[in-house]
């Protein structure tokens, strides 16, 4: 049992121990039934349940503090405003979720920051941020889905960068603004956006040859291949996931497809490439290739 919980229980403990002690001496129990009572309260303090395992669910940061105006992690230099729009239904969560400081081309973990974005528009949906390079995720509440007993959570990321440099206003009504969409089919994943998992990965020091990079998302952890016969070549000791994104024709007309994730394990030593053509299978039409780097593994 962690501190916090102990701490906790301390604390019940003082306050249900008048009570039982008013108990005793107005004759409703006895010392053994009280000693009963008590231990029942703490009993389901311990074993209480939460929607999520309690320490991963980030709690909502608004503002920072004066010696942390980012709300954690990255807080020297200037800072600029960010705010969210939300077009969806249900309420959300949002944090940086990648940051490259600006004038470097190294990732680093970013504020640990986040902000609620309602439905229409809130004043408070904002963050103010290190100068940088920003993507983001965000997550909302889908109720209780399974009849668990537990709220289920979604979450999804907005992969297109947005950069905050001097340029920027410092007026909260004329911040950039980002566009979120919590809702079915925008490509969600099931939990909240979980802060512990977040690490600085860099797949370019893994790349040994390609034509056409289209472009980088997620800091540098993911290659786009948007091209006709582009490709890249990676070498390990590496993990990658790689799908494909596509529409049935070309120009796109249709929603785009998202083929299942395939997982590649490069070992040390050892090289894989991938090769991007428009014409795959029974589909023609127009085709992207994404490789997210997992792990390195050596």
């Amino acid at each position: 049992m962690s501190t916090t919980h102990n701490s906790n229980l301390r604390k019940w403990a003082i306050l249900l121990l008048p009570l039982a002690i008013i108990s005793i001496s107005s004759g409703a129990c006895t010392f053994a039934q009280m000693i009963d009572s008590i231990q029942y309260a703490l009993d389901s303090w311990a074993n209480r349940t939460y929607s999520q395992p309690f320490p991963n669910v980030p709690t909502p940061k608004l503002g920072g503090s004066p010696t942390d105006p980012a709300g954690g992690g990255n807080s020297s230099g200037n800072l600029k405003p960010i705010c969210f729009l939300n077009t969806g239904t249900s309420p959300a969560t949002v944090m940086a979720w990648t940051y490259v400081p600006l004038n470097t081309e190294t990732p680093a973990i970013p504020s640990n920051a986040s902000t609620v974005a309602s439905p229409g528009g809130n004043s408070s949906a904002c963050l103010s941020l290190p100068l940088g390079t920003y993507t983001w995720c965000y997550h909302w509440e889908l109720g209780d889905v399974n009849d668990d007993g537990y709220i289920d959570y979604a979450h999804a990321f907005n992969a297109p960068t947005v950069i905050l440099d001097e340029s920027d206003t410092d007026d909260l009504d004329l911040a950039e603004r980002v566009t979120i969409s919590p809702a079915a089919g925008t490509g969600e994943q099931p939990g909240v956006c979980d802060l512990n998992n977040r690490i600085v990965l860099d797949i370019r020091p893994y790349i040994v040859e390609s034509q056409n990079i289209d472009k980088y998302y997620f800091g540098y952890s993911m290659i786009a291949l948007a091209h006709n016969e582009d490709y890249v070549t990676l070498t390990g000791p590496i993990t990658v996931d790689y799908y494909f994104h596509h529409c049935d024709a070309a120009p796109c007309t249709t929603p785009l497809i998202r083929e299942p994730t395939v997982r590649v394990i490069i070992p040390a030593g050892e090289i894989h490439q991938f090769y991007l053509e428009d014409t795959i299978g029974d589909h023609l039409g127009n085709w992207d290739l994404f490789i997210q780097l997992v792990s390195i593994d050596g």
